[in-house]
């Protein structure tokens, strides 16, 4: 016979057990929607309610639930985690929310609330299913609904698809970026890169971005930082430390702070390339000559010169220096003349002489090649 004290302890036992039984189960559900929302979202095989089938939502590093098992349609992912609930998921299918409601966004197959984590990270205020604020590093694709992800990572490559094929995507390696224009008809549109991550530089080539190490700038740009932002320039972007009309450059070393960061071996067109290399021009200025677009230097003594930098080249001399002529044939009686060289000048009294050999005056001055500047004939 047992007695009433045996019974009650076998009771308490009991009701001892069952409790620490709730509580494990409890611990155990909450221990699985922590490893769902921590750094490693743990995919489950099979259809038991609330695990989750991939994780292929990336939010900031972390990896969280973008489908759930579920033998209906009753279990989806929630703020990235598996759950029931409806208010912000409003429809399901196949695991995945299809809908979103109240100040919730899609992303990546669940609902996400604009007031906690993860969401809060994406997205700064959503409306009706929507995010219409989004935030730093991530953009809104235009045209989107509650029914299609309304925020995307500035360097998913993936990005979302929308209602008439119309595709939105980040850039590989971007950070920062902002909306693109809207898409008219089907096809695909990269948001706009604003900087890239550590160590890569953002190159803009023909309409199209990317982000490149500092030896995939390539030809036509150089490596630079505007406004703290690494970049690609291009030769001819002035405001960036490069030349107006420069095709091709190479960057100065060091890379001065302010200014021309650039020597020009390249100019558009006939353009000339200056002296110092760091200007395109439309002529070579007084002192130089036109050598396949470059402006190379006359002599010393000449101001003006013809085709290369001997003596003899000399069309005008700066002050202090003569023309040297001699007679070299005669022509129905007019004497022709060859430049000789451009000697110093010395200024006797009244007279001005020639120092060195004397000089010849040609006869017919209108064959004698004219001076330029303050030129002593």
């Amino acid at each position: 016979v047992v007695s009433g004290a045996a019974i009650a302890l076998r009771d308490r036992a009991a009701r001892a057990a069952m409790f620490y039984a709730f509580l494990l189960t409890g611990l155990a559900l909450e221990l699985a929607r922590a490893a769902q929302a921590g750094d490693e979202c743990e995919e489950v095989t099979g259809s038991e309610p609330n695990t989750c089938k991939a994780c292929s939502a990336v939010i900031n590093g972390k990896k969280y639930c973008s489908q759930c098992n579920s033998s209906g349609s009753q279990s989806a992912p929630t703020d990235g985690v598996c759950s029931a609930d409806n208010n912000e998921c409003t429809r399901k299918q196949d695991g995945k929310c299809t809908q979103c409601a109240n100040k919730s966004f899609m992303y990546k197959g669940g609902c996400y609330k604009d007031s906690q984590a993860p969401g809060n990270t994406m997205c700064e205020t959503a409306n009706a299913g929507v995010c219409t604020q989004a935030k730093a590093g991530y953009f809104l694709p235009p045209g989107t609904d509650n029914a299609h992800d309304s925020v995307v990572s500035c360097g998913d490559t993936t990005g979302v698809t929308l209602t008439g094929d119309k595709k939105y995507t980040g850039v590989a390696e971007c950070v920062t970026c902002t909306q693109p224009g809207q898409l008219s008809i089907g096809g695909t549109k990269a948001a706009i890169c604003t900087k890239c991550a550590a160590d890569l530089y953002l190159k803009i080539d023909r309409g199209v971005m990317e982000c490149v190490a500092e030896s995939g700038c390539g030809e036509g740009f150089f490596p630079t930082i505007v406004d703290g932002v690494k970049k690609c320039a291009g030769c001819s972007e002035a405001g960036s430390g490069g030349i107006e009309d420069c095709e091709l450059c190479i960057p100065r070393a060091p890379a001065p702070e302010a200014g021309v960061k650039v020597t020009c071996s390249k100019c558009y067109g006939q353009r000339k390339i200056s002296p110092l290399k760091d200007a395109c021009l439309d002529s070579c200025p007084a002192g130089t000559y036109d050598k396949q677009n470059f402006c190379t230097l006359c002599h010393s003594s000449c101001a003006g010169c013809q085709t290369d930098d001997k003596e003899t080249s000399c069309t005008a001399c700066y002050p202090g220096h003569s023309l040297l002529y001699r007679p070299t044939e005669r022509l129905g009686g007019a004497s022709r003349s060859a430049l000789v060289r451009s000697l110093p000048t010395v200024q006797t009294g009244s007279a001005r002489l020639t120092s060195g050999t004397r000089s010849t005056v040609p006869s017919a001055r209108r064959d004698m090649p004219r001076s330029t500047g303050s030129v002593q004939q």
